[in-house]
């Protein structure tokens, strides 16, 4: 049997950080997309699995997802910060591994107590909490206290 090549054309994720994303749907814009960028599950970096399994995966996207993926891909380039936060906010999980954010101070920063490690918090506090940038605060004109 023949193996088909396909060539991904589509834009490099070269320059995202390893995470978790949340990007608007280019076709739909009130349905929102999780995206995971970083080695398949279980494989290190020169893993030659990883390799195939990279290259069989980007020619599928390039078959059939190519134009929508390539926008999908210009979102997370252009703001992957965005995105992650985005992605922490809408999933309440952390944009660095995945797992679930359950106290507050996770919650308020979009990583947890691991993938912080190394951070300080003020670099990480314009993160949104519960729909309110951290920076900013919930008053304002309509909220209580203001």
């Amino acid at each position: 049997m023949a193996t088909k090549t396909i060539t991904w054309t589509g834009p490099s994720l070269e320059g995202v950080p390893d995470g978790y994303f949340a990007v608007t749907d280019p076709d739909q814009s009130e349905v929102v997309t999780f995206w995971r960028v970083g080695l398949p599950k279980g494989l290190k970096a020169g893993d030659v699995a990883d390799r195939v399994y990279v290259r069989a995966f980007q020619g599928w996207l390039a078959e059939y997802r190519a134009p929508w993926v390539a926008r999908v891909y210009a979102v997370l380039l252009a703001d992957p910060e965005g995105t992650g936060r985005t992605f922490a906010t809408c999933a309440v999980r952390c944009r660095g591994c995945g797992k679930a954010l359950t106290d507050p101070v996770s919650k308020s920063v979009g990583y947890g107590p691991e993938c912080r490690r190394g951070h300080n918090l003020e670099e990480l506090g314009a993160t949104i909490v519960g729909g309110f940038r951290r920076d900013v605060g919930a008053t304002g004109p309509d909220r209580p206290g203001s």
